[in-house]
């Protein structure tokens, strides 16, 4: 029999965190996120995981041994999208098959994406990323640079300072 005891510091350490739980196009599995503290290197590492929906055994897709978080089903089922560290210290855009195998990064960004978002057909990601403003003549980047906005039924416009 186990006593009872009051919840102390290091058992914080123990504690695996569940976020961010999807469900797959057909319905059978789940992919979410699991997060735990590491001791040593003291910061949090996550891993995406998957379980089917019906019960069963909950397998690692990812490692780990990084900061992975995010999955996002292709519509077909075939691919989860996530964002993982495993490649610095920003996030970046990466791709695993459903059924596991060797992950794939798909972006490299300075300042990192976030929200990937599948398009319907699954043929292409999108996702929202901090640019750099700069010379870039063929960029198809939109830059809005003035805030429209009434004050007393004027009309005004507020320069945005640029980064």
């Amino acid at each position: 029999m186990q006593t009872r005891r009051p919840i102390r510091a290091d058992d914080l350490f123990r504690i695996a965190m569940v976020s961010d739980p999807q469900v797959s196009p057909d319905g059978r599995q789940v992919a979410f996120v699991i997060t735990r503290m590491d001791r040593e290197a003291n910061c949090y590492r996550s891993g995406i995981w998957t379980v089917p929906v019906a019960g069963g055994q909950p397998r690692p897709l990812t490692a780990g041994t990084a900061r992975d978080s995010t999955p996002r089903w292709s519509p077909d089922g075939r691919w989860i999208a996530f964002l993982s560290t495993r490649d610095g210290d920003t996030p970046q855009l990466w791709c695993i098959p459903a059924d596991g195998g060797e992950a794939r990064q798909l972006t490299r960004l300075p300042e990192g994406v976030e929200q990937p978002v599948w398009s319907p057909r699954g043929d292409a990601l999108a996702f929202v990323s901090k640019v750099r403003v700069g010379p870039a003549p063929q960029s198809d980047v939109r830059v809005i640079r003035t805030i429209r906005y009434r004050f007393d039924g004027e009309v005004s416009g507020r320069q945005v300072p640029a980064d």
